[in-house]
């Protein structure tokens, strides 16, 4: 099927707009001096001034390097591109790396690189011809793709052949416009992560499986706000709600349901591990089969990670699938659940052992919830948060290591402009990480850091060790055993147990399970991911690597350097031990 794809090119004469099998449109008097900040108010000018309300995808192709990012608007989805970028889309799929050069009055070049389908270009604005050959040899590149609209104009004699380069000319005059619908169409079909102009981001595994993630401007189930409503309209509805959340916002929940939406229903869990099971799932269905719930209708899931974990997993096997909508209320379910497409509940003692791919319609961000929220929920989350910042932002974990603490203890709410960020820029990482592999089918996944010990943590303390606290002290078992294989610096480990103390996680509990048990842990992981361990261990704060195989005496070691971290630096143990070199443990 056709795409409807405009391409806005800056030519010589002025702005000039697209559209496949139609001849270009001048597009005259129009203000383009704001872009990229005025690009979503651009591109929706001009195509209302081409009659249509919007376009799927809209590529603006500009002279100069624009540091503007895909976004989502009125227009469909707008890209901006440089010239020389549009014209790296006609190279042969095979050039992973290769020089662009537009020929013309004054010469441009770019060098080209393609990662993951996606191409991403380094401007070489105003590089002389011996700056090209010297980086054409030092970066071993071996390829060129040169435009011109003159078909005198060959390939460039100034480089010599020793370079090796193979050059390839391009003389269409409408090269440009056809390298970006070519782009058009990657950014149609592919992965990514798009923010959107009316204040929600959209998560997209390919074209067959996407989903928008809104941020309201008022309380979700405040009668003033139109979130919730615009997104399930005039659809059926029934509520799964956290019993705590119902407690404290079930009559708002429910005259929100009556007013602006069409509300069947409500099912009230308790959203606790313990009660995250098939049989919750199964009372769950029976309940909305009961309220009349429709093929079309909606599951809307109100409440933590538990809540919205088994409300998923329920709506999967409903009917063999309704649509469902998540509005998490705590920092790991804002940061962290909602962000993914997994739905599971535990059974035969293991975590989420049974569960689906099943991508929700919406979820609704909503960091108000968190003000009810006590400190140690919110400690919990921030373990989701760091993990984030540990796998790739540096300056994330030296921002929480600055205000966390403050943030924890003030319900998210000092600074807030600070939580906000640090907030959603965990978020957007984690949709980054997700969003290529969204379905898990490369088993080495950066963001299983904190995760391959601790479902085994939680289980073995019957759930008494919450979930952000297991994923604490998996990331602190995973940072010993790096430390000690000299994968990362010891400061590493140090700057993470003293971040967790001092949002009161714990760095050693009483209740940790034996070295012996954490080797299963290691045994149930390389089930999981196919027979791999792919144990993430960080080398720094913003970096991480792969370890395929631990010895039981390497995770004896990793223990007692916890241990004596609880004990010395007078860390969150709950009793914590008399001897002052603390106990050493075997197997």
């Amino acid at each position: 099927m056709q795409t409807s794809t405009l391409v806005i090119e800056q030519a010589a004469s002025g702005w000039v707009a697209h559209r496949f099998g139609e001849d270009p449109v001048a597009m005259r008097g129009l203000d383009a001096d704001a872009l990229p900040q005025g690009l979503i108010e651009f591109a929706s000018h001009v195509a209302r001034r081409l009659g249509q309300s919007s376009a799927q995808c809209t590529m603006v192709v500009t002279h100069e390097n624009s540091e503007a990012k895909p976004t989502r608007g009125s227009a469909g989805f707008i890209v901006p591109l440089t010239r020389t970028l549009a014209l790296a889309y006609l190279a042969p799929a095979n050039w992973d790396k290769f020089l662009v050069l537009e020929m013309g009055a004054r010469p441009v070049a770019s060098l080209a690189m393609r990662h993951d389908g996606s191409l991403r270009e380094e401007r070489l604005a105003g590089a002389t011809l011996e700056e090209l050959i010297s980086l054409v040899k030092m970066l071993e590149v071996r390829f060129m793709l040169v435009h011109s609209t003159e078909p005198f104009v060959t390939t460039p004699d100034f480089f010599p052949e020793t370079s090796g380069l193979q050059i390839e000319s391009v003389h269409n005059a409408g090269a440009i416009v056809e390298g970006a619908r070519r782009a058009a169409t990657h950014f149609e079909r592919g992965s990514g992560v798009w923010q959107v102009a009316s204040g929600h981001t959209r998560m997209r595994a390919n074209h067959t499986s996407s989903y928008d993630l809104y941020r309201p401007n008022l309380a979700t189930f405040d009668l003033n706000e139109d979130t919730l409503e615009r997104i399930v309209s005039s659809r059926p509805v029934f509520f799964v709600i956290d019993q705590v959340i119902e407690a404290m916002h079930g009559s708002a929940i429910r005259c929100y349901g009556r007013k602006r939406l069409n509300m069947i229903g409500e099912f009230v869990c308790a959203g606790t591990e313990a009660e995250k099971t098939v049989k919750m799932a199964e009372d769950i269905c029976r309940a909305a089969l009961s309220a009349g719930l429709r093929r079309d209708g909606l599951i809307v899931a109100v409440g933590g990670g538990v809540t919205l974990d088994v409300a998923g997993f329920a709506a999967s096997i409903l009917r063999r699938g309704v649509r469902y909508v998540r509005v998490p209320t705590t920092l790991i379910g804002l940061v962290d659940v909602s962000v993914g497409v997994k739905q599971a509940v535990n059974a035969f003692g293991t975590k989420n052992v049974l569960g689906s791919f099943y991508p929700p319609l919406a979820c609704v961000l909503d960091y108000g919830f968190l003000k009810t929220l006590p400190a140690c929920h919110i400690a919990a989350g921030f373990s989701e948060v760091i993990k984030m910042a540990i796998l790739c932002d540096g300056p994330l974990f030296e921002e929480i290591e600055r205000h966390g603490p403050t943030l924890t203890f003030s319900s998210f709410q000092e600074p807030k402009e600070v939580g906000m960020r640090i907030a959603e820029t965990a978020e957007l990482l984690m949709m980054q990480e997700l969003a290529p592999n969204l379905f898990e089918d490369d088993l080495a996944r950066r963001v299983d850091f904190g995760h391959t010990f601790s479902p085994v943590i939680e289980i073995d303390s019957d759930f008494r060790i919450s979930h952000g606290e297991a994923v604490g002290l998996d990331m602190l078992l995973s940072t010993a055993i790096a430390a000690n294989c000299g994968l990362c610096n010891s400061d590493v480990l140090d700057r993470l147990a003293r971040l967790l103390d001092a949002l009161s996680l714990p760095v050693w509990h009483e209740e940790m399970p034996s070295p012996s048990r954490l080797m299963i842990a290691l045994s149930k992981a390389r089930d999981h991911r196919g027979g791999a361990l792919n144990l993430v261990v960080p080398r720094s704060a913003g970096s991480v690597a792969f370890l395929q195989d631990v010895s039981v005496e390497e995770l004896v070691r990793a223990c007692n350097d916890l241990q004596r971290f609880a004990i010395t630096e007078r860390l969150a143990s709950p009793n914590p031990m008399e001897r002052s070199d603390g106990p050493s443990l075997s197997i």
